[in-house]
């Protein structure tokens, strides 16, 4: 009887039997919504184009509500998974943070929230500073700042003016940077500071260098981390001195928790096309250094005085960037535009002739924010 039931329908009448798509024919979205759609067409409509953009496949609307229906559903079972995963190993996680050992939780299903729970047993001890690794504008030089401007608010009034005396009360590039973390750290009123990085493995992240950069930042004694992966290839990404610098404990989590916060459209500041807005615009800007800041607001006013130009050639902005003392040769500069083409600040525009121009893609109105320095407010 069992057997009879296993079988699959025989086709009548000399006619093929259909059947419903297999498990691969349905994770190949576009080939299967195409079929479907097909089916329901006549045979002349069959070179409808569709538009398979996913956001016209799951509108976030939709997202969210099936998101919350989950939570809704499940939210003391996952709760109580949390609790469990917590509570028996918090004292053990503890003593492995106070030895500079750092923390990685990795597993099915977000971190967020579990994260966010430990949060609030980690704030106990020690300062806590957030960052959701998720969001695309997050980078290596995002998350340095965010730990400098803790420390610039919690160190002795020694340091500070040992940082006023800077120009612009800035740092020079990176590396500077971290050298003040590692000597500052030491002269807080703090045993150390956790950062809790949500999604290590984040768009802005996801690459050999930065990851090598990040476990050279958390090797500085009394800066600890505590952060989540989602990307099984993470691990591909560390090299043999990430790995020792970084020092993990990698801890299995399986939450079973819905993606709620790392995928919500809401969540990610850059998702819109063309024009960055001001909300965007100021994250992004926290996220720069001193010499960043100052050649857009450079390109912001030549854009404001020259409205018809397309931009800057390369040349051209490096006179404009040695007049006003913010490098002394190209390849500094370079180095500055790198991470402001990647977040789509600054584009490039082909002229006549070939000559590539530099330009900032945003409003007149962010345009005079910029050259008036309010991104800063």
């Amino acid at each position: 009887m069992m057997q009879e039931e296993m079988k699959s329908p025989r086709a009548e009448d000399g006619q093929t039997a259909k059947r419903e798509p297999t498990l691969m024919e349905v994770l190949n979205m576009k080939d299967y919504i195409e079929s479907r759609k097909n089916r329901a067409t006549k045979r002349s409509d069959k070179d409808v184009k569709l538009n398979l953009e996913m956001n016209e496949l799951l509108e976030s609307s939709r997202l969210k509500d099936v998101f919350s229906q989950v939570q809704k559903c499940h939210s003391e079972e996952l709760s109580k998974t949390r609790r469990e995963l917590i509570a028996p190993n918090l004292e053990k996680w503890l003593y492995y943070l106070s030895l500079d050992v750092n923390l990685v939780f990795y597993g099915f299903g977000s971190k967020f929230r579990l994260l966010r729970d430990l949060e609030q047993q980690l704030l106990e001890f020690w300062p806590v500073v957030t960052i959701r690794g998720f969001q695309g504008v997050v980078t290596f030089s995002y998350i340095v700042n965010v730990i400098v401007e803790f420390v610039l608010e919690n160190t002795d009034e020694e340091h500070r003016r040992l940082v006023s005396t800077r120009r612009g009360k800035t740092f020079r590039d990176v590396n500077e940077q971290m050298e003040f973390i590692e000597m500052a750290l030491p002269k807080m009123k703090y045993e150390r500071v956790v950062v809790v990085l949500h999604n290590l493995d984040g768009p802005g992240l996801l690459d050999v260098k930065t990851q090598g950069n990040l476990a050279r930042l958390f090797a500085t004694e009394r800066l600890s981390l505590v952060a989540s992966i989602d990307n099984v290839r993470f691990p591909t990404l560390l090299t043999p001195d990430a790995i020792t610098s970084f020092n993990f404990l990698w801890i299995p989590a399986h939450t079973y928790d819905v993606f709620d916060n790392e995928v919500n459209p809401t969540e990610t500041l850059l998702q819109n096309k063309g024009e960055k807005g001001m909300d965007s615009l100021k994250f992004i800007f926290k996220s720069l250094n001193q010499n960043q800041k100052e050649v857009l607001k450079v390109m912001a006013e030549y854009h404001l005085r020259n409205p018809e130009e397309r931009g800057l050639t390369m040349s051209d902005l490096l006179h404009k960037s040695i007049g006003n003392m913010i490098v002394s040769n190209e390849t500094q500069l370079k180095e500055i535009l790198l991470e402001l083409v990647d977040h789509k600040v600054i584009v490039e525009r082909r002229g006549e002739g070939a000559v590539t121009y530099l330009g900032l893609n945003l409003s007149k109105q962010n345009l005079a924010a910029l050259a008036k320095g309010e991104m800063e407010e």
